[in-house]
Order: structure tokens, then sequence, then C-alpha cells
């Protein structure tokens, strides 16, 4: 509760900081029906504030054209330093109508301001002088909310995907786990269902033929203990080839290119710490590289393991800051990494047995 009403008074605020200067020049009219337009105008212009704030239906330009009048009439009717409300439409273009500069809104916004600077200018150069400051910080307001509004909406759109395909993954291992168990156990305990109740049936009259389905029995649980233990590990390390996919979704959504290849790797080799290991990379390709391409391969040369990554980024200044985590998970394979800036770009290869 107590954040809602500090963004509405935020927001409030922002749109009626100025207000104060155009009620003064109201009272101050000389002419009741000059002193009745400005109310007029200063009400409506309230009216727009609040239908923006509370209704919010960017597709309607009328209330848009409406407030660019309102500001319009401040500035020339008022004061030359009305102009400062243009900071409420910067402001609600990129937060409250989310649209950018090259939108229609944005061209109307732009379009005006230009308009009142070219008419200033024409009708008296002094006073153009005089707003030309208001105006160059007006634009810096502008474009830098602009810019900063749209990387905050990349990086709302990035998390939502990272978050889809997060769901996306858990949804598929689900199934799979579910299919094994299914397939695996779901026809075993049938088996010992049917061999118990066989046993005990021919305690009495077969003791022998009794014991031999027990030690069946005996047997098949042993054998899906080792089964049920294979899934659990399955479990606890992700697939390689689902991390290399998936990583290369994740890096596709912020704009790199990601190849990969993988040969001859062995089939018992250390999955869960390679997988760690290419998360890793993948990660400070994501975070830090500045890269627009980035390339993984790994194989296996008569026992020794290689994963080689290169990218065309910024490379890197630090090693401790980018590759002090990294270093420590190749140790804990008893591996050996090594690195090179390329200019542009950065090459890391790891070994390990």
């Amino acid at each position: 509760m107590t954040k809602f009403l500090i963004n509405k008074l935020l927001h409030y605020g922002l749109a009626y900081l100025f207000l104060f200067v155009p009620i003064a020049f109201a009272i101050e009219r000389p002419s009741m029906a000059l002193r009745i337009a400005d109310i007029a105008v200063i009400v409506i212009y309230c009216m727009v504030v609040i239908y923006f704030y509370e209704y919010k239906h960017p597709v309607n330009l009328i209330p848009w054209i409406i407030l660019m009048l309102c500001l319009v009439y401040f500035t020339f009717m008022m004061n030359i330093g009305c102009i400062m409300f243009f900071m409420f439409p910067a402001y609600t273009l990129p937060s409250v109508i989310k649209g950018r500069l090259n939108s229609i809104h944005g061209y109307i916004m732009i379009g005006t301001l230009g308009l009142i600077l070219a008419a200033v200018i024409i009708i008296d150069l002094k006073n153009s002088l005089y707003a030309l400051p208001y105006i160059i910080f007006l634009l810096i307001i502008i474009f830098a909310n602009d810019r900063s509004f749209y990387q905050n909406r990349l990086k709302e759109e990035r998390q939502l995907k990272d978050q889809q395909l997060a769901r996306l993954s858990t949804d598929i291992e689900r199934h799979r786990i579910s299919q094994d168990l299914h397939d695996s156990l779901g026809q075993v305990f049938s088996i010992l269902a049917i061999k118990s109740e066989l046993a005990l049936k021919m305690m009495e009259h077969s003791p022998e033929a009794a014991q031999k389905e027990l030690r069946e029995i005996n047997d098949l649980s042993k054998t899906s203990l080792l089964k049920v233990r294979e899934i659990v590990d399955d479990v606890k390390s992700e697939s390689l080839a689902t991390e290399l996919k998936q990583s290369q979704i994740l890096l596709q959504n912020a704009g790199i290119d990601m190849q990969y290849e993988v040969k001859n790797l062995p089939d018992n080799f250390e999955k869960h710490d390679v997988v760690m290991l290419l998360k890793e990379l993948v990660n400070n390709a994501y975070k830090h590289s500045g890269a627009t391409a980035v390339e993984i391969k790994m194989s296996n040369e008569n026992g020794q393991n290689k994963m080689i990554y290169r990218d065309n980024g910024i490379g890197i200044q630090d090693r401790s800051i980018r590759l002090r985590s990294l270093e420590s998970r190749v140790n804990k394979l008893n591996g050996h990494l090594s690195f090179s800036n390329l200019q542009p770009g950065l090459s890391i290869e790891i070994e390990w047995g």
C-alpha cells in the first residue's frame, strides 16, 4: 500500500510540479475572459493527466494531442518557462504508453517541441535564446528516458524468456522422469505382485518352487533398485545435449549466435561437472563478453577431454574477476585452463583426463 501511494505521488508530482506557474498567471490576468480560458486549459490538462495515469489507453491519440495543445498554450499564452511541462509527456511516453520516440506519439511530441522553438525564434529571437537551454535540457531528458526504459524493457523480456525456457525444461524433464518410472518400475511391480502371490500359494504344496519364485523376486528387486538409482543419478545430472541446446536458446535471446560441436566424448565422463563448466562459460558470455558470436567445441583425443570456447567480444582484462569460478570447477576435474585475448574476442581451452 505504501509503495502504491509513493508511486502515485511521484506520478502526479511530476505532472503537477510546475502547475503553480500557469495558476499564478491566470490569477493575475487583467481580463476575465483570459482568466476563464487559462483556468479551462489548466482543468483540461489535469483531466488529461488523470486519463493517462488511471485509464491508460495508449492507442487513443486524441488525449495525447490535447496534452500537446495544452502545453503549447502554457508556453505561448503564459510563460516560455512552462515548456518544462514537457517533462510529463517525456516520462509518460515510455512508462505509461509504452511507446518510443519513433512511434506516432514520439513524433508528435518532438514535432511540437520543434514547432515551439521555431515559433519563438520567428516571433522573438531574444526569447528563443532564453528558451534554448530549457529545450536542450528537455531533449536530454526525453532521449535518456527513451533509452533507459527501452533497456529495462529488453531486460524484462529476456528474463521472461529465461523463465519460460526454465519452465519448459522442467516440464520436459518431469515428463521424461515419469516415463522412465512408468516404463521401468510399473512392469516390475506387476511382476513382483504376481510372483509373490504365486509363491504364497505354492508355500504349502511345493516349497522348492516357492523358494525359486522368492529368489527371482529377490533378484528382480535388486535389479529394480539399480534402475531407480540410475534414474536418480540422471535427475541429479542434466544431459549435456539438453544443456547445450538451452544455452544456445539463452544466448540467441540475448542477440548472441552460439555454435557448438561435440565429438568422441566417452559415455562415462563426469557429466555433472562438465555441464557446470558449460553453464559457467555461457553465463560469462551472457553477462560480460559483449560478443555477438560464440563457438564451443568438445572432444576426446587419446583419453584426454578438451573443451574450447571462443567469442568475438571484449576479451578479459582482469583474470581474477571473470575466471575465478571457472578455474574452481576445472580444479574439481583435475584439469588445466588457459586463455588468450584474440582482439577482438576471447579463447579459453580446458583439458581434463
